[in-house]
């Protein structure tokens, strides 16, 4: 069974989440705590650990497609300019590891007609689509 918690409330969804993650035993996942109604202090503890920034959300808010959320960002991160050299050396790196070409072959013709259903049908109505194609 399959069940949705998109409309409960942040905070709901956080506490299921955690139960589920102690329930599971598992060394590896975390689940990351949360921090109310202090968020200049948080911020300027970000500042203070030289960390990038951070996220805020609404504890009553519901899960949306529509960002719900406000990244703040530490404006004096000293990572902030190298990030990008890093992410670039990385991804001329996997440039380097690309597949290569695939040989180049003729595609094949794009037929004039479009293709039978292939959903099943009844016999009937083959019959008369056979007929239509073998017509046309």
């Amino acid at each position: 069974m399959t069940v949705t918690l998109r409309q409960l409330p942040l905070i709901e969804r956080k506490e299921k989440l955690r139960a589920v993650i102690e329930k599971s035993a598992l060394p590896d996942v975390l689940c990351g705590k949360y921090i109310e109604a202090r968020g200049v202090d948080l911020f300027n503890e970000v500042v203070r650990r030289n960390l990038e920034g951070m996220v805020a959300k609404r504890s009553n808010g519901i899960y949306t497609t529509v960002s719900g959320w406000l990244k703040v960002k530490n404006p004096l991160y000293t990572q902030s300019e190298r990030r990008y050299e890093v992410f670039d050396s990385f991804a001329a790196q996997q440039r380097k590891r690309e597949l290569p070409p695939l040989p180049k072959k003729p595609l094949p013709p794009i037929p004039k007609k479009p293709p039978l259903r292939a959903v099943p049908v009844q016999r009937k109505t083959a019959r008369k689509l056979r007929r239509r194609s073998e017509a046309n």
